[in-house]
């Protein structure tokens, strides 16, 4: 009896030391099997959008023409030179006037609608009528992006002012009017996250890359955690100088293989970027 007493219990031990056994490898690899290592690509579009209006424009609008090339930083400020011109006749008298000129502005995002407003002020000279002329010129654009079309619509408005020394000056509104044109066929909105992740404990370091449809690029440093205990990943990336105070920030889960984003948030180009479920 005490034989088969003895031999029960031996049963029973070797039955707990497996199950703990056991646990204890399902455990050691759920920590770090599911511990994010190595380089992943995440693709957005849609309602994640991100608009780049870097590129070259015309606008027709009576008396005046412009043409201007306008370029972009991730904070969404952009710096833009052009050329405007009125040719032709107006008012029964040949008028050729030019002028180059430079800008400024921003893109701003309110909810899913991103905005692109600009003011520019030009002057210039030429002729009018055989006599040397000189004029001003002041044009607003209130924009916005409309991604059905891939166009920036809304509307411009603004003034010119054409003066002849010893002759006088005339002015001219620029009456508000509906105004559309085309972004760049290259940009569609869409864009891509690169990330390379190295694990350090249950923290991560790294970088990371945004990547534009238009080939535009710039670069984060990346840092997060690891919980065991909710299997998820937190990522924290930041823009590299000048752009450091560009952020963006993620959590996913089932990250062995690819990253399974439960949310991610971030402000880039300066527009508002809100994920969830991806």
């Amino acid at each position: 009896m005490l034989y088969n007493h003895m031999e029960t219990q031996m049963i029973r031990i070797r039955k707990w030391a497996g199950a703990i056994v056991g646990i204890l490898a399902l455990t050691t690899s759920v920590a770090y099997g599911a511990m994010a290592s190595g380089t992943y690509s995440v693709e957005f579009d849609g309602s994640a959008s991100l608009w780049d209006v870097s590129g070259t424009y015309d606008a027709s609008f009576d008396p005046i023409e412009i043409n201007y090339t306008l370029s972009m930083d991730p904070s969404g400020k952009f710096t833009g030179e052009g050329s405007a011109s009125i040719s032709g006749y107006e008012d029964g008298y040949y008028v050729d006037l030019h002028a180059d000129f430079t800008f400024v502005g921003s893109v701003k995002s309110a909810g899913n609608v991103v905005r692109v407003n600009m003011s520019m002020k030009m002057t210039g000279s030429g002729e009018v009528a055989g006599y040397y002329a000189t004029f001003a010129a002041s044009i607003k654009e209130a924009l916005e992006v409309d991604a059905s079309t891939r166009q920036l619509v809304g509307t411009l408005s603004g003034k010119v002012s054409v003066a002849i020394p010893g002759q006088g000056k005339a002015s001219q509104a620029i009456p508000q009017t509906d105004y559309a044109v085309s972004l760049p066929p290259d940009m569609s909105g869409i864009w891509e996250l690169d990330l390379d992740v190295v694990p350090a404990d249950t923290k991560y370091i790294g970088s990371g890359e945004v990547r534009l449809s238009n080939g535009t690029s710039f670069g984060f440093t990346l840092g997060g955690t690891y919980s065991v205990k909710t299997d998820l990943t937190k990522l924290t990336l930041k823009g590299i100088p000048p752009y450091s105070n560009l952020n963006v920030s993620l959590a996913a889960t089932n990250v062995t293989s690819e990253l399974n984003i439960q949310t991610l948030k971030g402000k880039l180009l300066g527009q508002k970027i809100a994920v969830t479920g991806y």
